[in-house]
């Protein structure tokens, strides 16, 4: 199994919904689309966000299809699940700071990119 993979399934066991997206290649997207504007941001599926599960097995059907597939995580109000993008290089600090204050953000889980 690939790294995403195994992501994929770590993530649908905690309950939360996943769904394969395309991945960056060298010509750009794994969608095709040679002006595409979210490389290896968009879904794979027909559906998209709806097609999202925690089923493992379909996980695990998606990921043997496509095992470089980025993976997606639905988030809202359908899965509980919150996600805060801050960009510092954008004025992202600025704005976390605007609307929460200088108090620290509450506990969870965290990703470092780029």
């Amino acid at each position: 199994m690939t790294e995403q993979a195994d992501a994929a399934m770590r993530m649908a066991r905690q309950g939360w919904q996943v769904l394969p997206c395309h991945s960056p290649i060298v010509a750009g997207c794994s969608c095709g689309n040679a002006e595409c504007s979210s490389t290896g941001k968009h879904p794979r599926t027909k559906r998209g966000l709806n097609d999202a599960t925690a089923d493992l097995e379909t996980v695990r059907r998606w990921w043997r299809s496509w095992p470089e597939a980025n993976v997606g995580i639905r988030t809202g109000a359908v899965s509980g699940l919150v996600v805060v993008d801050i960009d510092p290089a954008h004025g992202g600090l600025d704005s976390i700071r605007r609307l929460h204050g200088e108090r620290p953000l509450p506990e969870g889980l965290r990703v470092r990119t780029g």
